[in-house]
């Protein structure tokens, strides 16, 4: 399914030619679904997710992007190659392009286009890549342990918002592991383009 954040969004390519492949087989990936416990019920549980997301989309961005200005050592990846002014672009930017990726990981199937769009968002956070989505000229890379660690605050921001829509408790917690779920699935794929050939 097709769901827009915004018509036109720089450096957004999901689906294009252009976009790397990844070093997996669909047998790694079913292997990689299989070990979070992957179900049909979470396959089911992404569009109500993706739902939320899109009826408090505007909210959840302050959210996130509060959290990540908060942090100082985290706004450092936003500067420029000498780190010493925000690329206010770039920002906004990436804001946009994580907005379309909360409603892909929803929306999307979770085929080659999904494996391969986000290994590239891997790569946009390494040397190999960073910047170039937008020709910037940023500092370098973000390191391996940052791109772990932010999972959990892009994990649970969704927690409240999934309690305000859903009243029986028991489905409130089967959506949130189902959102869980995703973003270690996608998290392990970040991470491709950071490991060693044959140590992923």
């Amino acid at each position: 399914m097709e769901v827009k954040y915004k018509q036109n969004i720089p450096g957004y390519i999901y689906g294009k030619p252009e976009v790397p492949k990844a070093p997996l087989t669909k047998k790694d990936f079913e292997l990689l679904l299989d070990s979070v416990l992957w179900t049909k019920e979470d396959e089911e549980n992404r569009e109500l997710l993706g739902e939320i997301i899109k009826e408090n989309m505007k909210e959840i961005l302050d959210k996130i992007v509060s959290y990540f200005g908060s942090k100082e050592y985290l706004i450092y990846y936003f500067k420029d190659r000498q780190a010493q002014t925000t690329i206010t672009e770039y920002v906004n930017n990436t804001v946009d392009r994580l907005a379309q990726w909360l409603l892909d990981i929803c929306y999307k199937p979770l085929d080659e286009n999904f494996i391969n769009y986000n290994y590239l968002i891997g790569i946009r956070h390494t040397y190999e890549g960073k910047g170039k989505a937008d020709n910037v000229s940023t500092v370098e890379h973000i390191p391996a342990r940052y791109m772990v660690t932010c999972l959990f605050p892009i994990t649970v921001v969704l927690k409240d918002f999934i309690a305000r829509k859903v009243e029986d408790p028991v489905l409130t917690d089967r959506l949130y592991n189902t959102w869980f779920k995703l973003q270690v699935i996608t998290t392990a794929l970040f991470l491709i383009p950071y490991t060693k050939e044959g140590r992923w």
